[in-house]
């Protein structure tokens, strides 16, 4: 099995586990699986050859690619608990 088949399976098994979360009510488990989810799917986008083209763009190993994967993890990890707070008080 190729790694992409892997990698699609993986994610449709995330998103169905949260919306079957979310059919019986279970807002954590939902919230929790969706931001898992969203994570790995955008780091997928970010690191596949072809689709955005961010590699490309910016080439891999140079200093702008590395700065901008930093600010994306850094944005995905101040995003997160707020997030996560905003969805569970509410």
């Amino acid at each position: 099995m190729s790694n992409h088949i892997f990698a699609e399976l993986f994610r449709e098994s995330i998103a169905n586990a949260c919306f079957r979360e979310m059919a019986v009510g279970n807002t954590f488990g939902a919230t929790a699986l969706s931001s898992y989810g969203g994570f790995w799917i955008s780091f997928g986008i970010v690191l596949t050859p072809g689709g955005f083209n961010i590699i490309g763009a910016l080439g891999r190993g140079s200093a702008a690619y590395y700065d901008s994967f930093g600010f994306y993890l850094a944005v995905r990890l101040l995003h997160s608990p707020q997030h996560l707070n905003r969805l569970l008080v509410s």
